[in-house]
């Protein structure tokens, strides 16, 4: 009985041990999203940032985390570009929390007359467009994309020793119509007109 106890004692030691318990770790990637056009000025605008975090085991599997951060923030801009036209945040840009993998989204700015409410992604991509003293003036088009970086596993390709990224295009040519929308109500006051 004795020896059953000293066996079950120095199991519970060695498992509590500095030496057998590898705090998990977390790194990160920077997510940014925005649209372009070359009115404006400068020629992109910062549409929102996605924090991101991978965790794993320990250091040596630090590019491991990243490389699952990466994959959160992609699984988020992909999952909010699908949403645009329901005008919500995704559940896959709200999983950050504590040590785990995940993504949050942060929209650049609050931008309260927003027709459909801060969290729509289309109406930050027309507002940007049409409502800034550079605004659009009558149709156009504007490009959305989203771009990552950081460190090893945070994209696919290398821009320097240790700098990576990844990213796409999500919409080569977003047309808006910014005299339509601003007529709306987009940037403001809807314009009374005798249409």
């Amino acid at each position: 009985m004795n020896h059953i106890l000293s066996a079950s004692l120095g199991l519970c030691l060695a498992a509590f041990s500095p030496l057998a318990v590898q705090a998990d770790i977390t790194r990160g990637c920077n997510v940014v999203i925005f649209s372009s056009n070359s009115n404006f000025v400068p020629t992109h605008r910062t549409l929102a940032e996605i924090k991101t975090q991978g965790s794993c085991r320990n250091k040596s599997e630090a590019n491991k985390c990243r490389s699952r951060a990466y994959n959160a923030g992609k699984s988020c801009v992909n999952d909010l570009w699908a949403a645009r036209w329901t005008h919500s945040v995704p559940l896959s840009c709200k999983t950050l929390s504590g040590g785990r993998t995940g993504a949050r989204l942060v929209w650049n700015g609050i931008i309260a007359q927003l027709p459909n409410g801060n969290n729509s992604l289309k109406d930050r991509i027309e507002f940007e467009s049409c409502c800034r003293a550079d605004r659009l003036q009558g149709s156009d088009t504007v490009h959305v994309k989203w771009v990552a970086t950081g460190d090893k596993g945070c994209g696919p390709s290398r821009s320097g020793n240790k700098s990576f990224f990844g990213g796409s295009t999500f919409e080569a040519e977003y047309g808006v119509n910014c005299t339509s929308l601003r007529e709306a109500g987009l940037c403001g006051t809807p314009t009374r007109t005798n249409k």
